[in-house]
């Protein structure tokens, strides 16, 4: 069991329209289970760990700075990727640009940036896959496809036609299809006074898309979080729209290895793989790894943040509902899933916050539970490689820094 605890505080958006990880060698025994033809994999770790896979050393490359040049200063890290050659792409969410840095950090050139035009994004863009010496980049906002050389050069744009729903993610296929996951909420109860708050449910779709981009079939569809909108008429004709998700709500996840699509929804230990039909191929089930903190505990830290975070100043009713009225009995199973260059599935246990870092379970492309990782403090992890990890980590004053770790075993 992961030894950190994870602090959430829910933000509204205003819309105005108009070392834990002990060194167990014992892996424990995987019980093979058919359901209906599809082979799962279940684990029990009630009375025992997984082993340990990797230790993680100290950092051998870092790229941030404070007072340094402004192409290696991040304001915040949306995302990042490695390149073949072991280069480094940063997307930082002021500048909305990609950044391109050598295996040892030495910034290279700047890729994209804020723009309407050809090759600039509305947003930040997140980086969907890496080809050789080809980067791809979408950009939510405008619903576009990018793609440029390392080397600077412009290749190619491609615009995802909304059908059901906006595209919020997109990833890349080995074999240069695209898989793009949509997002819509529905209701799920009535009104609630006195800010006629309402609750909805986001539901996840998962778009099939051919290399140009073009939306072939509809792969699934799965719940997602509940969702807090309130409306309220500010006068004049103006109704302003605040919404939110509701702190410490499971989330649906979706990723992928290239080939196949991995899914999950994080209430509960339940790793699934998809054909590129839809149907589930396989799978793992992992007990014993629910965080046992109780809904009176995550109410009291949540009401420790909350002061934290307002200071002296009243707490603002609506505020103070929306983080404290809808909290969940008992914390998600898992945090975050990464798949690894090499297909392995990394998947970070449930904890209250960065400070001490994550014990991460590794699953082989097939579900094997392979073993246990725990992550350095404070580093949100976003890619790994064969021989390290990348993520993103914050000094005491809140500067993020990409840093590299390499394994030391």
């Amino acid at each position: 069991m992961a030894c950190v605890r994870r602090a959430v505080l829910a933000t509204l958006l205003l819309i105005v329209p108009g070392a834990c990880t002990g060194d167990r060698r014992i892996a424990p025994e995987a019980e093979l289970i058919d359901s209906a033809g599809v082979q799962l994999r279940a684990y029990d770790l009630t009375e025992t760990s997984a082993p340990v896979l990797h230790v993680i050393g100290e950092p051998d490359v870092q790229v941030g700075s404070v007072d340094g040049p402004s192409e290696a200063s991040f304001s915040r890290v949306t995302d990042l990727a490695i390149g073949g050659n072991g280069w480094i792409i940063v997307s930082d969410a002021v500048a909305g640009d990609l950044r391109v840095f050598d295996a040892n950090g030495s910034y290279q050139l700047t890729l994209g940036g804020q723009g309407d035009g050809p090759g600039e994004f509305s947003i930040a863009p997140a980086i969907v896959g890496v080809s050789g010496d080809t980067v791809f980049a979408f950009d939510a906002g405008a619903a576009r496809l990018t793609s440029f050389t390392l080397g600077g050069d412009l290749v190619d744009i491609k615009t995802i036609h909304e059908t059901e729903g906006r595209a919020v993610a997109v990833v890349r296929q080995r074999n240069g299809s695209f898989l793009a996951q949509t997002r819509w909420v529905s209701p799920v109860g009535p009104e609630l006074f006195p800010h006629d708050m309402r609750l909805e449910l986001d539901s996840v779709a998962v778009l099939r898309l051919n290399a140009d981009a073009e939306i072939m079939d509809t792969l699934l569809v799965m719940p997602d979080r509940r969702r807090l909108r309130i409306v309220q008429d500010r006068g004049g004709g103006v109704m302003s729209t605040m919404e939110t998700i509701t702190p410490y709500q499971p989330q649906a996840f979706v990723r992928s290895d290239g080939e196949k699509v991995i899914v999950a929804r994080s209430d509960s230990m339940r790793v699934r793989f998809l054909s590129e039909g839809g149907g589930v191929q396989g799978g793992v089930n992992v007990l014993g790894v629910q965080n046992p903190a109780s809904a009176e505990e995550i109410r009291t830290r949540q009401e420790a943040r909350l002061r934290a975070a307002n200071g002296d100043e009243p707490i603002n009713p609506i505020v103070r509902q929306v983080n404290l009225d809808y909290l969940p009995e008992r914390l998600p199973a898992f945090a975050n899933i990464v798949v690894s260059e090499g297909g392995d599935i990394w998947v970070a246990l449930s904890e209250f916050d960065l400070s001490e870092g994550y014990d991460w379970l590794v699953l082989s492309p097939d579900g094997e539970l392979r073993g246990q990782v725990r992550t350095p403090p404070s580093l949100r992890l976003f890619r790994v490689t064969d021989r390290a990890i990348f993520g993103v980590w914050s000094d005491e004053l809140d500067v993020p820094y990409v840093r590299r770790y390499p394994f030391v075993n």
